[in-house]
């Protein structure tokens, strides 16, 4: 035990006080003054500070400030009222203006530096944003009609639900239909259908496939459905994580989703800000939609399909376009 606190003492003081230049990448997380990361951040005495992003401005100004803060720990003293109305007031809709935006990009001006990618943009494809409409089935249209008719909140676990299929427990508890009927028949949902012929796709071109869900049901639903039909298994093929999964475990399951010798094949995970989402490599992603597009008795699933680069606006956020 001893030993322990001398190393955790000496990791302390190595952070503290040794390291000439401090690089944060995703930098920022610490942007919450209350927060354990930022209290311990502003005791490092690194004077040089580096902070990669491409969000620094996440909820409010006021959390801009603080990610600042932690770039240059002087920077609050450099004005006394920075804490107060520069700030606070930017984040009430009345504080907005073209002044006070001008105002305040001549003080970020001298701290933030926009590195446009591109020397990146030549090697690789960049992010792509592919926005796919399906058409329901017969079955599904006849729930998803009733779904539309709940209280908001129920109506969009209910249309997600059901979108995937409608077999999935909590919709056959909620609507009482047959399980037995469909459970074991795929094409009975048009979104498990499509997500299945993409995973199969995709492991074709050995590449791998991330699935996000915003709700428990549809989530475990397709992760047993790929286990069962693709005879996959969790922990080798399938890399699952939900809320039960201990931060631990959460990093290693990832650590072995990207280990390119390793045997995984899914990444399934909840993400809040998705109904489902599936995604693979962005030259796969192509090639498997025109594929599946190709395959006849398959292709009528499509309603159409919108393709769109995933454009950052950092740049225009901070108005400097101009700058290299």
């Amino acid at each position: 035990m001893g030993k322990v606190c001398s190393i955790r003492k000496s990791g302390r003081c190595f952070f503290k006080g040794r390291p000439t230049l401090l690089v944060l990448d995703e930098g920022h997380t610490p942007r919450n003054n209350n927060s354990q990361i930022w209290k311990a951040l502003k005791k490092v005495s690194t004077r040089r500070r580096i902070i990669l992003s491409g969000t620094p401005f996440q909820n409010s100004f006021m959390e801009l400030f603080n990610t600042l803060c932690v770039v240059n720990p002087k920077f609050a003293d450099q004005d006394n009222s920075v804490r107060g109305p520069r700030w606070k007031n930017l984040d009430n809709s009345s504080g907005i203006n073209r002044g006070a935006m001008l105002g305040m990009r001549a003080v970020l001006k001298p701290y933030v530096h926009v590195h446009k990618g591109s020397v990146l943009e030549e090697k690789l494809p960049g992010l792509r944003h592919t926005l796919v409409f399906l058409h329901p089935t017969k079955s599904q249209q006849l729930l998803l009609e009733k779904a539309c008719k709940e209280e908001m909140f129920k109506m969009i676990r209910m249309v997600s639900l059901v979108s995937v299929h409608p077999s999935i427990h909590a919709v056959v508890k909620e609507y009482f239909t047959r399980r037995e009927e469909i459970a074991t028949d795929i094409n009975a949902g048009v979104k498990a259908r499509f997500l299945l012929k993409l995973v199969q796709f995709a492991d074709a071109l050995s590449e791998r496939v991330l699935i996000f869900s915003q709700f428990l049901d549809s989530l475990v639903f397709i992760k047993e459905q790929l286990e069962s039909i693709y005879s996959w298994n969790e922990g080798r093929e399938v890399v699952y994580i939900d809320g039960q999964v201990d931060e631990k475990k959460r990093q290693e399951s990832i650590y072995r989703f990207n280990d390119e010798t390793s045997e995984a094949k899914g990444l399934f995970s909840l993400g809040e800000e998705h109904s489902e989402y599936a995604g693979a490599g962005a030259v796969a992603e192509d090639k498997v939609l025109e594929a599946m597009r190709s395959l006849e008795n398959f292709n009528q699933i499509f309603e159409k399909i919108i393709s769109q680069p995933k454009e950052s606006d950092l740049i225009e956020t901070f108005g400097m376009e101009g700058q290299k």
